[in-house]
């Protein structure tokens, strides 16, 4: 199973969920991707492990023919400098990702990035999918620029990339780039033959500036949980209404003009 390369007339929505209940809510509501983290721990704070396994284990049951895919937030590239801190992943996760917060300036951070990548895979003992995340607010986060991500994204061997925001303090993806600039760190993943993804604290009311952008996957928590407030629940409803407006605003009428 693999995440969906532009094939698709909708991009697909990933729901990020802390436990097995919130699992439960998100796949009621419609979501297309599995990801589990816990957002009290950051931006991609990672989910104990005994979480892991339970979402996987609702996955599998949710009752289409290969389960909904799990993908897994880790962190960031710092939080596993020592080795011996490196957790192994349980079977089920297919998808992974880090952060780069807090190496802008450290001259080696391709190197302690593909470091890290390594030991988890060595933790696994199999091959892991990696998402590489560029944080569209890179001065706040410390972390690389999006481009140079992209391009280390590719010779490192990743699935896809994940455009986020570092800061989950209200402000969106959008206030922080403009859509003319994610359209071009799209075609540019595109181009490398990645995935690409956006996440940073979208709204239904996001998805019109997105329309020409055409993600193949659109990431959220906060618009998925109840009263919009992202330590909040996973909401069957607002799951079930984000997705709609994404059909609206994706399908080829809606992109119509005459």
């Amino acid at each position: 199973m693999s995440f969906p390369k532009r094939r698709f007339p909708t991009p697909r929505l990933l729901v990020s969920v802390r436990n097995r209940d919130e699992a439960r809510a998100a796949i009621a509501g419609g979501c297309d991707i599995l990801d589990v983290k816990e957002p009290n721990r950051g931006p991609l704070g990672m989910a104990d492990i005994v979480a892991i396994k339970e979402v996987i284990a609702v996955a599998r049951d949710c009752g289409e023919d290969d389960g909904v895919p799990v993908s897994a937030a880790l962190g960031e590239v710092r939080d596993w400098i020592d080795p011996h801190d490196v957790p192994q992943l349980p079977v089920g996760v297919e998808f992974v990702k880090l952060g780069l917060s807090g190496l802008d300036d450290a001259w080696d951070w391709q190197y302690c990035w593909q470091q890290v990548l390594g030991r988890f895979k060595d933790r696994a003992g199999r091959n892991l999918a990696w998402i590489a995340v560029a944080y569209a607010d890179h001065s706040v986060a410390r972390a690389p620029k999006p481009v140079s991500i992209i391009a280390a994204a590719a010779q490192t061997g990743c699935t896809g990339v994940l455009l986020d925001t570092f800061g989950k303090d209200g402000q969106t993806l959008l206030d922080w780039m403009p859509p003319e600039e994610v359209a071009h760190l799209a075609a540019q993943t595109a181009k490398l033959g990645m995935t690409f993804a956006v996440a940073g604290s979208l709204r239904i009311e996001s998805l019109a500036a997105l329309a020409d952008v055409a993600p193949d996957i659109i990431a959220v928590r906060t618009a998925a949980c109840r009263h919009g407030e992202r330590s909040g629940s996973i909401c069957p409803d607002s799951v079930r209404r984000f997705k709609a407006a994404m059909t609206v605003t994706f399908s080829p009428a809606s992109r119509t003009t005459d």
